[in-house]
């Protein structure tokens, strides 16, 4: 198997433990799928308001790219083929 894609290697991505952001809040916003959040960035921002990003016109994204989504905030599309294929990709907010 293949490690988990996911920014490790600039130390950008480095910051407090991360919290996975609940089912019901990401159904709330039409997201499905495996949303992780650093602690810190949960701590100083609104769930809600970050995630509104998600549902806003930008262009496409793959995995392994990382986005600015504003409010100081960058998401990361990650894909672990560890996991099953529903929850295999992921984003990271950080």
């Amino acid at each position: 198997m293949n490690e988990p894609l996911h920014p490790t290697s600039n130390g950008e991505a480095h910051q407090t433990a991360d919290v996975q952001i609940p089912e019901a809040t990401l159904h709330k916003h039409y997201l499905s799928g495996e949303f992780f959040i650093t602690a810190e960035a949960a701590q100083a921002h609104d769930v809600d308001e970050v995630l509104r990003w998600f549902n806003g016109p930008h262009e496409p994204v793959t995995v392994g790219d990382t986005r600015d989504i504003g409010h100081g905030l960058k998401a990361y599309f990650g894909y672990d083929d560890s996991k099953p294929m529903r929850k295999a990709l992921f984003v990271r907010i950080y």
